[in-house]
């Protein structure tokens, strides 16, 4: 039973400190070159272009990690989120499908 608890209790534990750890790394690659929106969409207007392999600053994304707002030096904006990619466990990884797992910060 002791055992039991104690598991259960350092199981916790690791569980608490894993977002923290996934979101001190904020920094996503674009995968190629992407538009960088005005907005959360792609009817608002291009700011400005990245090339592929730019690192960018995710300041947070929308609800259903979609669309995720993002700075660079001397820029922020909006970039569809299926265009960056995240260090995730040695492998870089879709925003858009781990947007959640990684502990990206959620917008409604």
């Amino acid at each position: 039973m002791k055992q039991h608890l104690v598991r259960c209790m350092y199981v916790a534990a690791s569980l608490l400190a894993l977002p923290a750890v996934a979101s001190a790394q904020s920094q996503a690659y674009t995968n190629s070159t992407v538009n960088v929106r005005a907005g959360p969409a792609s009817d608002y207007p291009v700011v400005t272009q990245l090339p592929g392999g730019v690192p960018v600053s995710v300041m947070g994304c929308i609800s259903n990690y979609q669309w995720c707002d993002v700075a660079a030096p001397n820029l922020r904006g909006w970039v569809y989120a299926a265009r960056l990619s995240y260090p995730y466990q040695g492998s870089n990884v879709p925003v858009m499908s781990y947007g959640t797992v990684i502990g990206l910060a959620c917008r409604s």
